[in-house]
């Protein structure tokens, strides 16, 4: 087999490795990334870049682009072509890049929706949605195509619509109807998203409450988790729903840690603006709940959480000291208060029985 001779002229030259092209083009990138303005020349390689072989390269020159000034407008479709790159990395800083100039350069948001909405591919789509949410500048023809979206066949559409709905759109509580939809939704992200913006609409989604309350009992972590937090924003759950709220914070289901957590904390959150009357109630009705609760509470996961989360070892006693907690942090300088805490003081559990006698001791005397 003949070996391939040098072209005339050109004795002595090798072609490049890939290994050193890359190099090469990654150096003109970051030589480019120190530059305090782009010349046609950084953007003619920047968009070059953008259509390299190795994902590396595209990515650098995606996230070199957020550091441009206005003049980069006209190259903005060729970034947002980025959201379809097959590398999840390079979405998520092309949604970085976008998400930076539309804050630095709010005109853009028109060119954005303009895509979005002409787009066919979902992962565009999605993208551009999610950067308006984060931006959070719908025009009036971008809060029209939201809502369109809201409907769309692919759920990561849907989900990325109605969580732009709930940050961008001004007047988010005129279409409460138009969400409620997706609390039925198949996938359970598109559902906690649609939670996440009845949250952020707040009081006004409270006609809503009922559905939401149901989503308590939804087999997903991320969903219950969300749905305690929407409850937390909008206010006033039902009686039924006040119990379910309790019995979160032992709740055995969570294999999620982080939606575990954001349970826990919207749970005591919630409990917190309940007046004495609901907490006695529910103090009350903690012997029989624990109960109930004995035999999830034998995993080991969940005595690690229980010991992390409240500082005691006996799970049994959880609710207890919760509720006690709460009354002498919110009622213990009133007589209905102290009566409890008195009560409490000779609780089985020590831990319980020393928090009602230390906050006893350190409350105001009434008249």
């Amino acid at each position: 087999m003949m070996g391939i001779s040098a072209a005339p002229g050109c004795a002595g030259l090798t072609r490049k490795q890939p290994a050193e092209e890359k190099t090469a083009i990654m150096k003109d990138l970051s030589q480019i990334e120190q530059s305090a303005n782009l010349s046609e020349q950084d953007y003619k390689i920047l968009t070059s870049a953008l259509k390299d072989k190795d994902w590396h390269v595209r990515d650098k020159a995606v996230k070199v682009m957020a550091r441009s000034d206005s003049s980069i407008k006209p190259y903005l479709p060729e970034i947002i072509s980025m959201f379809a790159d097959p590398v999840p990395n390079v979405w998520l800083t092309t949604w970085q890049t976008l998400r930076t100039l539309g804050r630095k350069y709010p005109q853009f948001t028109d060119i954005y929706i303009l895509h979005g909405r002409n787009s066919s591919n979902t992962q565009v789509k999605s993208g551009l949605l999610r950067t308006i949410g984060w931006v959070g500048n719908a025009s009036n023809s971008g809060e029209q195509w939201i809502v369109e979206e809201l409907h769309h066949p692919d759920s990561k559409v849907r989900g990325a619509a109605v969580a732009a709905l709930g940050a961008a759109v001004a007047d988010a509580a005129a279409y409460v109807d138009k969400i409620e939809p997706l609390l039925k939704d198949d996938d359970p992200f598109t559902i906690a998203e649609a939670l996440h913006a009845f949250a952020r609409i707040g009081p006004a989604s409270f006609k809503k409450m009922t559905m939401i309350e149901k989503l308590l009992d939804s087999p997903h972590d991320q969903v219950r988790a969300t749905a305690m937090q929407a409850i937390v924003k909008i206010g006033k759950p039902s009686g039924g729903a006040r119990m379910q709220i309790v019995s979160t914070l032992t709740d055995s289901r969570f294999k999620d840690t982080g939606a575990r957590t954001r349970a826990n904390i919207a749970a005591v959150k919630l409990i917190e603006t309940w007046d004495i009357q609901t907490v006695n109630l529910l103090a009350s009705a903690c012997e029989a709940l624990n109960r109930e609760l004995d035999s999830a509470l034998e995993s080991h996961e969940k005595r690690q959480l229980l010991a992390r989360y409240l500082g005691v070892e006996d799970e049994t006693v959880q609710l207890r000291v919760v509720l006690v907690r709460l009354i002498a942090k919110r009622f213990s300088d009133t007589i209905e208060g102290k009566t409890t805490l008195q009560k409490a003081s000779q609780d089985p559990s020590q831990v319980v029985a020393a928090i009602a006698r230390d906050s006893l001791s350190s409350a105001k005397q009434l008249p």
